[in-house]
């Protein structure tokens, strides 16, 4: 199968990419730069048609993150590449299948966890709601003859992931520096590990148990800050080592999910919450000794 991954380079493009070459897939990496070994686009609808000729399927990770953005046109750009794409396997009479990166951020309710796929979603900021709109542009291409599966991912762990908690707590961990968590620390958060993101893609592209079918992607499971401060600390060799500020709010909502039916249609990720600290200590060690 030949396949058109979008944001190749990107957090979970990287590892898309690999390990969909590991698993026998063709695989066509798509960057808006000019970068040795991709395919440079500009997304637009022409050049998109001209590359999914002789593609099957496409892998659609690229977005525009929270970030700065604070106002939805801030985020319409989801929407747009998102529809262009589509447009772009419309007019390919062999491209016919995607897979669609969406975030559990199209939920929102406390009240309602764990959130299952049932659960009428109700964004809460500007993100969620492009993400849920490319979720439903996606529905209405079926009658084109467009397959999709789209998977709601939860916070993804990474070492790429720049400028956030976890680096701050990796950097810290591995440098053998206090952690501090600021906060009480009662929130509940779910995540995954970025290479089960990658695997959940692979699995996604070749089950006929996933076509049409929209899946909760994460360990079903929700973690408080500092128990994710710990565990990095035990993983990177720094146990113990850890400040916590409990005198000031969070500002942050547990969101978690029910990941029931993705586990039930065939998909088991390869780590657990623990195993992934562990590995993400090999990777981080490996990159900072380049």
């Amino acid at each position: 199968m030949k396949v058109a991954v979008t944001g190749a380079t990107g957090l979970v493009g990287r590892k898309a990419v690999d390990c969909l070459k590991n698993g026998g897939f063709e695989v066509v990496p798509l960057t808006r730069n000019v970068k040795e070994g991709y395919v440079s686009t500009d997304y637009g609808v022409e050049s998109l048609t001209a590359i999914f000729k002789d593609v099957d399927a496409v892998v659609h990770l690229a977005a525009r993150r929270e970030g700065n953005c604070r106002t939805y046109e801030d985020f319409q750009s989801n929407e747009n590449l998102t529809e262009n794409i589509l447009l772009a396997m419309k007019n390919s009479d062999k491209c016919n299948r995607i897979i669609y990166m969406s975030s559990i951020s199209v939920y929102s309710g406390e009240k309602d966890l764990p959130w299952d796929e049932e659960v009428l979603p109700k964004p809460k900021g500007f993100y969620g709601l492009s993400k849920l709109v490319c979720e439903h542009l996606c529905g209405i291409y079926q009658r084109f003859g467009i397959n999709y599966t789209i998977l709601r991912c939860a916070h993804i762990l990474g070492i790429e992931e720049k400028g956030y908690m976890l680096s701050k707590f990796m950097s810290g961990a591995y440098n053998h520096k206090q952690i501090c968590v600021i906060g009480k620390s009662v929130a509940k958060r779910e995540f995954i590990y970025v290479k089960d993101v990658a695997n959940a893609i692979a699995w996604a592209l070749t089950s006929n148990e996933s076509i049409n079918q929209t899946f909760n992607l994460g360990y079903g499971k929700g973690y408080t800050n500092l128990q994710i401060a710990v565990l990095i600390n035990q993983a990177f060799g720094n146990e113990g080592n850890l400040q916590y500020k409990s005198d000031v709010s969070e500002g942050i909502q547990s969101s978690y999910t029910n990941v029931s039916k993705i586990y039930s249609a065939g998909f088991k990720p390869q780590f657990s919450i623990e195993t992934s600290m562990k590995d993400l200590y090999q990777e981080y060690c490996g990159i900072q000794q380049r």
